[in-house]
């Protein structure tokens, strides 16, 4: 599997960069080693306990992927017990400080049933169009599939085609 401008992917230079970056002062490459310990890799291997503490000193510097990492770990119950309520708390706050990943977990939340506080259409579509204007392409997925089968919003085939 390739990275960005053909360069392969590689998790274990990526995490020897990061921590470079994160000595340099860059305080959002603390979640990004986050996600490298949340998913693992064939020379890095996967630790939520890892990715939780990289996540919330991240959060500690206010970085908002930082508040994203631990939605999604309170959301799937990763390391820690599942809990919907912080995990909307968290993608809330990842929203606020800019998150592209915060939006689209706030748009997953509302299509999830067991997330029961969130239940707003217009929210949910902007949630999404916001992560898609950033560049992450499962928002496009979900927002086309939303278009299409009419929910959060009115149907419209042009419209889902032309989201994707």
């Amino acid at each position: 599997m390739n990275g960005l401008n053909d360069i392969p992917q590689d998790f274990g230079k990526a995490l020897y960069r990061f921590k470079q970056a994160v000595q340099s002062g860059h305080a959002g490459s603390l979640s990004n080693i986050g996600k490298i310990y949340l998913q693992g890799d064939n020379s890095i291997k996967a630790c939520n306990e890892t990715a939780f503490k990289y996540f919330e000193k991240s959060v500690q510097k206010g970085d908002g992927n930082g508040y994203a990492g631990l939605s999604l770990m309170y959301y799937k119950g990763l390391g820690v017990k599942q809990d919907f309520v912080q995990a909307v708390k968290y993608a809330q706050e990842a929203v606020k400080r800019g998150s592209a990943d915060g939006h689209l977990l706030m748009g997953l939340f509302h299509l999830d049933e067991r997330v029961k506080q969130l239940s707003n259409p217009e929210s949910l579509i902007h949630h999404f169009q916001t992560a898609a204007k950033a560049g992450v392409l499962l928002a496009h997925y979900y927002l086309g599939y939303l278009f299409a089968k009419g929910r959060g919003g009115i149907r419209s085939c042009p419209s889902a085609v032309e989201v994707c």
